[in-house]
């Protein structure tokens, strides 16, 4: 579990790719490919992150916390969490 924790560690990756994209925002001149390159950055930026926040903050802990034997409540809740996180209700 650590070792996933860990391979999560990209926040420095992240930032970087956003500072050298000037917060993703293309040259006024670029052309589409360009700004085709930028957006794709931009969302996957966005994925990378949420993907990070829903393992560390929701997946992580309830398998440490049922030590590998899901139960069918921490099982319901963890799928709302997942959901809420995801922009898709509860």
């Amino acid at each position: 579990m650590r070792k996933m924790r860990l391979e999560h560690d990209h926040q420095v990756h992240l930032a970087e790719l956003e500072a050298l994209t000037h917060s993703f925002t293309p040259p006024a001149n670029a052309c589409g490919s360009w700004r085709a390159l930028y957006q794709g950055c931009e969302k996957l930026s966005q994925d990378l992150r949420r993907h990070i926040a829903i393992e560390n903050d929701v997946l992580f802990p309830l398998f440490e916390a049922t030590s590998g034997s899901l139960r069918r409540q921490s099982a319901t809740h963890s799928l709302m969490m997942i959901k809420r996180q995801l922009g898709q209700g509860g």
